[in-house]
């Protein structure tokens, strides 16, 4: 299963470090970090640049699925 992290680098509130390891871990895995505190990310530059890495990845993975799920049709 496609897994996304995304992280504020400079967060005191959920250390990076746990989830950039749950990424590593993870068979497909998929670490994304931006260079700000942890409420930083609602701010809407940072929210606009989340939101785009989220919607890539959810278009990526979603639509590979698609595709495998209309070759066995």
């Amino acid at each position: 299963m496609p897994v996304l992290i995304c992280i504020a680098e400079n967060d005191r509130e959920t250390p990076p470090e746990l989830a950039r390891q749950i990424a590593e871990d993870s068979p497909h895995g998929v670490y994304k970090s931006y260079p700000v505190a942890h409420f930083d990310l609602y701010r809407p530059d940072v929210r606009a640049r989340v939101l785009e890495d989220q919607t890539s990845f959810l278009h990526a993975h979603l639509l590979q699925k698609c595709c495998l799920c209309s070759l066995l049709i």
